[in-house]
């Protein structure tokens, strides 16, 4: 309830100019030595329970955010590449593959590149032209946004969230 105050009240010192106090029956502020109105009982009440709804919300929108993270990375997605449908990962290390390739193939250092992919759960490597790349790089793309879509539709009820209960209805699921 400190931190509550001090953000209300900044040029207030803790300690020196009020003093908050419990006895069981609620925070109230025991010692007041400001001009400024002293706040009530329910008014500090009001302000614990925004600021702990606050917390939650910041809390919630990390919970959604690393959900996005981790179904982007630690899922699949399929590109069918020389007719067959393989399923490529999308994990950090091909996320920076993705982003280096290109240049390798379309300024011809390298033909191909191989790229490990998996077939009915099988593990294999894939020779990477710049026209299979092309298909690759729209397909992980599609895979990503497919999951940002879905965080920012979801970010709707979380911007609209107005108690805890309703924070608490908030799910990646």
């Amino acid at each position: 309830m400190i931190d509550v105050m001090i953000k209300k009240y900044p040029e207030l010192t803790p300690y020196e100019d009020f003093t908050l106090r419990d006895d069981g029956g609620g925070v109230y502020i025991d010692v007041w030595k400001s001009e400024k109105p002293k706040p009530s009982p329910a008014d500090l009440k009001a302000w614990g329970e925004d600021e702990s709804f606050q917390q939650a919300k910041a809390d919630k929108y990390a919970e959604l955010d690393r959900a996005c993270r981790e179904a982007i990375t630690n899922t699949r997605f399929t590109a069918t590449i020389g007719g067959v449908a393989y399923d490529f990962s999308y994990d950090t290390e091909a996320q920076g593959r993705l982003k280096g390739t290109p240049f390798l193939l379309s300024e011809g250092i390298a033909p191909s590149v191989p790229w490990n992919a998996y077939v009915n759960g099988q593990r294999t490597t894939v020779p990477i032209n710049l026209a299979d790349f092309k298909v690759l790089a729209a397909e992980a793309y599609k895979h990503e946004m497919k999951y940002v879509i879905k965080f920012r539709e979801i970010l709707v009820y979380w911007q609209t969230a107005k108690t805890l209960e309703d924070l608490k209805a908030i799910s990646w699921n």
